[in-house]
């Protein structure tokens, strides 16, 4: 059994929506037109990469409507 589980995110133009908290403690929003490879904070000017693996956090119960993996 694996230590954890994750999930590969595969960014394929789509219009992330993203709440980001940077090292530097500021705490902002993003609304991306197309794919987010890269931010940058507008306070300290940190960069980022957006990386491609995600937590994934198991649950007792989930959701009616939520997605099944086939």
């Amino acid at each position: 059994m694996r230590e954890k589980a994750e999930g590969f995110l595969q960014w394929k133009g789509t219009t992330p929506c993203l709440d980001l908290r940077c090292l530097c403690g500021e705490t902002t929003h993003i609304d991306a037109d197309m794919g987010m490879y890269h931010l940058i904070c507008g306070k300290c000017g940190q960069g980022y990469e957006c990386g491609s693996i995600i937590t994934m956090t198991p649950v007792a119960t989930v959701p009616e409507d939520t997605d099944r993996t086939e």
